[in-house]
C-alpha cells in the first residue's frame, strides 16, 4: 500500500542518514568511544518527539505580516507571564509590546548536553525557560558551591527564568547552565531593545526604573549574588520601584481586569480575552479603592498562581544578646549566628499607654512596615535607630 510503501521510504532514508554519519566519523579518524557517544545521542533524539519550529511551518508564510506580528505576540507574553515584571510590563503598550516580540526576543534551542552559558564567560541576557530542564552546574565560587548535586534550586524547569542578573549587571557566570533533556528559551537581545526604546519611552521608563532597583537589590548586604534566581524576592523588588512605575505596571493589570469583566458579560471565550491567565474577578468600587492605594504609595500589587495579590511589605527582626567570647556554653565550632538561633529573643510582651494608663498585652518580633522604596536593611536600621535606641549597646 502507499502507507507502507512511505514508511520503508523512510526507514531507506534514515538509514541513509546514520550511514552518512557513520562513513564521516570514520573519515575523520574519531575514536571508537566519541563515536559511540555521537551515535548514541543521535538515536536518542530521533526517538523523541519532534516539535516543530515556526520557521518549518510552510503555511505561515500564506498568512500577513500583521497576523504573524500577532501570533509571535501572542506566544511570546504567555512564557513573559512566568517573569513578575515582565508578566505585567507586556501589557503597559500593546503597539511596542508587538515590536518588542518581533525583533528583541529571540529562540534558542537545546538538546541534552547542550550548554547554555560556561563559567567565566560574560552574561549578556536572561533566560526564559519554555520548555524542557536546564541544570546548574556551580563553580567553585558560586553560592550553590556546597548544594547536593540533586538539590531542586539547581534545576530551571519551564515555565522559569533560569538566568537574570547578566541583562541588568556587569556580570561573569559563576558556574555552567548544561541542558539535561530537550528544551527551548527566549532571550532577550539588549541591543535590539535599546534600539526599539529610543523609539517608546512609556515602555522604557519602567524597564530603566526595574533595571536601577534590581542593581540597587543586588548591592544590598543580604543579597545572593548567584546566576540563578531562586532566592530574588520580585514581590519586594517591585515595590522598590518609584512610584510612577508602579502606578503604571498596576494600571495595566486594573484595565485587563477591566477588559476580562467586560469580555464575561459579553460571553467572549477565554482564549479571546486580553488577559487570559488573570483569575481575580473584582467590582469597579473594589478596583478603584486598590487603584487609590497604588497610588498614594501605600501598597503594591502583583500576580500569583493567576490571581491579583495586593502586598504590603514589613520588616520583622529576631534579636539576640551577643554571647561573651569567653562564654564556655558556646559552640566554637559554628558561627556566632548559628550559635544564638537556640537561645532566647527580644519581643514586645506589652505596651503601657501614658495617658489612660492602659496595658495592652502582646507578643510581637520589633519591626515596621516598609517605606515606599526602601531596602530590606534600611528598613530595620531605622527600626534599630527609632524604636531600640533607648535600649543601648551592650
Amino acid at each position: 500500500s502507499a502507507m507502507m510503501t512511505q514508511y520503508r521510504l523512510f526507514l531507506e532514508e534514515a538509514q541513509r542518514k546514520m550511514r552518512q554519519l557513520h562513513s564521516y566519523l570514520d573519515q575523520e579518524g574519531v575514536s571508537p568511544d566519541l563515536s559511540m557517544a555521537i551515535k548514541m545521542q543521535v538515536l536518542a533524539v530521533l526517538k523523541q518527539s519532534q516539535r516543530l519550529k515556526a520557521r518549518e511551518v510552510v503555511h505561515l508564510g500564506l498568512v500577513s505580516t500583521s497576523m504573524q506580528r500577532a501570533l509571535r505576540t501572542h506566544l511570546v507574553s504567555r512564557h513573559l507571564s512566568s517573569h513578575v515584571f515582565f508578566g505585567v510590563w507586556c501589557h503597559v503598550d500593546m503597539a511596542f509590546l508587538a515590536s518588542f516580540c518581533t525583533s528583541c526576543v529571540e529562540d534558542l534551542y537545546f538538546t541534552p548536553g547542550d550548554i547554555c552559558f560556561r563559567e567565566n564567560e560574560d552574561g549578556e541576557t536572561m533566560f526564559f525557560v519554555k520548555l524542557g530542564t536546564l541544570s546548574y552546574k556551580p563553580g567553585g565560587f558560586a553560592p550553590e558551591a556546597s548544594y547536593r548535586e540533586n538539590d531542586p534550586r539547581l534545576e530551571c524547569k519551564a515555565p522559569s527564568v533560569a538566568t537574570e542578573v547578566g541583562m541588568w549587571l556587569a556580570w561573569q557566570y559563576l558556574g555552567t547552565l548544561v541542558c539535561s533533556q530537550t528544551s527551548e528559551a527566549l532571550t532577550i537581545n539588549c541591543g535590539k531593545l535599546n534600539d526599539e526604546f529610543s523609539r517608546n519611552s512609556v515602555s522604557r521608563g519602567p524597564v530603566r526604573d526595574y533595571a536601577v532597583a534590581f542593581f540597587a537589590y543586588m548591592k544590598e548586604p543580604d543579597a545572593i549574588l548567584s546566576d540563578l534566581t531562586y532566592s530574588i524576592d520580585y514581590h519586594g523588588l517591585m515595590f522598590a520601584l518609584p512610584l510612577q512605575s508602579r502606578v503604571t505596571l498596576s494600571d495595566s493589570l486594573f484595565g485587563k481586569l477591566e477588559t476580562v469583566r467586560m469580555s464575561i458579560m459579553s460571553a467572549e471565550t477565554a482564549e479571546t480575552q486580553a488577559f487570559p491567565f488573570l483569575k481575580t474577578r473584582l467590582p469597579r468600587a473594589t478596583i478603584a479603592k486598590i487603584r487609590d492605594e497604588v497610588r498614594t504609595g501605600k501598597t503594591c500589587i502583583g500576580v500569583v498562581d493567576q490571581q491579583l495579590v495586593r502586598f504590603v511589605f514589613v520588616v520583622a527582626m529576631r534579636v539576640y544578646r551577643r554571647p561573651s567570647l569567653d562564654d564556655e556554653s558556646l559552640d566554637q565550632s559554628v558561627s556566632v549566628i548559628d550559635a544564638v538561633k537556640s537561645r532566647p529573643f527580644l519581643v514586645k510582651v506589652g505596651e503601657l499607654n501614658k495617658n489612660t494608663g492602659r496595658l495592652s498585652v502582646s507578643c510581637v518580633l520589633p519591626g515596621s512596615k516598609r517605606k515606599e522604596q526602601e531596602t530590606t536593611v534600611h528598613a530595620m536600621q531605622r527600626v534599630i535607630d527609632e524604636d531600640l535606641s533607648a535600649m543601648g549597646t551592650p
